[in-house]
């Protein structure tokens, strides 16, 4: 929420930098219109042009290091494989060094803190109790998340290899031996998540 918070005070500072840009610009358009020499409003419109780029462009970085970071604290990565705390951490420590100014302050010191990755250890802990194999339990995991989360891979390579593996592995029954590991695999794990 605090995220969400700072993004949205940036992104309404872009806007007004924005309006008043155009503002600006409107005044040299109607002085181009009534034939008045307009360099001097021109001059006057440009520090609120490049003011408001810079802003925006500052907004949209800052939303996408924000956007890096939460999907860092996803119980999947990008590509469907379980996350867990190195590849969280690291993807968390690229994301906030973007996230440098005063106002990040109270969301830096959250994702620093070692407490806010735990949810991934008990992730890890139960579904490494309710299956102990470790291929079992990537490949389940992977299949479950085929399944659940229809969202578009981050390449052409995973897209393939999702494809192949919901028509090979999904369209093929379950055991009642891996249907009943998959079922106890991810209702321990979303209890761990909740």
């Amino acid at each position: 929420m605090e995220a969400k918070r700072v993004l949205a005070r940036h992104w309404r500072g872009a806007e007004a930098a924005w309006e008043l840009a155009e503002a600006a610009d409107a005044k040299v358009a109607t002085a181009k219109q009534q034939g008045i020499d307009a360099r001097a409003a021109a001059a006057a419109a440009r520090a609120p042009r490049a003011s408001a780029v810079e802003r925006f462009a500052q907004a949209q970085r800052l939303e996408s290091a924000w956007d890096r970071v939460h999907a860092a604290l996803d119980l999947f990565t990008p590509d469907g494989r379980l996350n867990d705390r190195a590849g969280a951490a690291s993807a968390i420590a690229e994301g906030v060094k973007d996230l440098t100014s005063p106002d990040w302050t109270k969301v830096r010191n959250f994702l620093n803190d070692l407490r806010s990755l735990a949810f991934l250890d008990r992730m890890q802990g139960r579904l490494e109790t309710a299956e102990p194999e470790p291929q079992w339990r990537e490949a389940l995991a992977w299949r479950w998340w085929l399944w659940h989360r229809r969202q578009k891979p981050s390449d052409p390579a995973t897209e393939l290899v999702r494809a192949v593996g919901r028509q090979g592995t999904l369209s093929e029954p379950l055991t009642p031996a891996s249907r009943w590991s998959w079922r106890r695999l991810f209702e321990r794990a979303a209890r761990s998540s909740a």
